[in-house]
C-alpha cells in the first residue's frame, strides 16, 4: 500500500484511510467488521483525527 511521510514528523501513513464519523446508525459488530476488514487491507482507521494503522 502506498503511503506518505507526515511533514515534520516520523509518521508514514496509507493513501487511503477509512474515516469512522458517520457510522451511528450501525451496530458494534459491524463497526468491528468495518475496522477489521479495512486494517487487514492495509488502510488507516481514523477516529476523531487519530489514525492507527
Amino acid at each position: 500500500m502506498k503511503t506518505y511521510k507526515v511533514a515534520h514528523t516520523a509518521l508514514a501513513l496509507p493513501s487511503v484511510i477509512l474515516g469512522l464519523m458517520r457510522i451511528a446508525e450501525i451496530g458494534d459488530s459491524e463497526i468491528q467488521a468495518l475496522c477489521d476488514t479495512a486494517l487487514a487491507s492495509g488502510q488507516g482507521v481514523s477516529t476523531s483525527g487519530v489514525c492507527r494503522t
